[in-house]
């Protein structure tokens, strides 16, 4: 009877130390499960270096400023040049921007053109923003129903600054304006064109062509009739809209 007693103490021992063993383990793998990270809540407005505001819409999975781009910094305290003068656009190696026709009251309304040089500069969008891809870019109008489908559901409704009513519905809340753009073209002092007929917007996706003429550029995207992606150089001026750097 003592030998069976002492028998069922080992047993009890060593299923005692089973248990806290297997205890121990699963504490330990638990430790190796990585949390889901969690989106930050999408901000109502975003305010730039300069102290402007922006507000925000969400449109499928991706957040993007309702207005285009009007900051002289980037968002490090770096300036930005405004070149007003046309025949420095086009050897021009470093960012800069300037109001469609040099008009003040054009940046009010359109924000201001930038070449691609301060388009593509990592510190040209607010702090947790940034340019868009052309792959950023297509994700939004493939949402809103491809490039015929997405031109109306993008501009901003009416002739207040449209010079057309095309049956623009603005159904995306993005309220893209025809800010129209500044093409220097080679050697030339260029010429502004296209306010209120057409919109047009940097991406950050790079191109270099090496056959024929050459040239090196980003590709931007241009609403008009319909949505047309276009390979341009950096000299030129566009406008900028900036996207969440989170997903949705």
């Amino acid at each position: 009877m003592k030998n069976k007693n002492i028998t069922w103490i080992y047993l009890s021992i060593l299923m005692g130390f089973a248990l806290v063993i297997t205890i121990s383990c699963k504490k330990e793998n638990n430790s190796y499960i990585t949390p889901i990270s969690i989106p930050p809540a999408i901000p109502d407005s975003v305010i730039d270096i300069d102290g402007n505001v922006y507000h925000t819409v969400r449109i499928g999975t991706q957040v993007w400023m309702v207005e285009n781009l009007k900051t002289t910094r980037y968002n490090n305290g770096d300036s930005i040049p405004n070149i007003t003068n046309l025949n420095e656009w086009y050897p021009l190696e470093t960012g800069a921007w300037c109001y469609y026709n040099n008009y003040t009251e054009n940046g009010s309304i359109y924000g201001k053109l930038y070449n691609w040089k301060a388009a593509d500069n990592n510190n040209i969008c607010p702090s947790g923003w940034h340019l868009p891809s052309k792959n950023e870019w297509n994700t939004l109008i493939n949402y809103l129903g491809g490039q015929d489908s997405a031109t109306n559901k993008l501009k901003e409704a009416g002739i207040a600054h449209w010079k057309f009513d095309t049956g623009a519905t603005n159904k995306s809340g993005f309220t893209a304006l025809p800010g129209g753009c500044f093409a220097t073209g080679y050697n030339s002092s260029g010429a502004f064109y296209g306010i209120g007929l057409e919109g047009c917007w940097w991406s950050s996706t790079f191109w270099n062509d090496i056959i024929g003429a050459g040239g090196s550029g980003g590709w931007i995207i241009l609403l008009k009739s319909n949505c047309t992606f276009i390979k341009e150089p950096h000299y030129n001026g566009y406008s900028v809209r900036c996207i969440f750097n989170w997903t949705y």
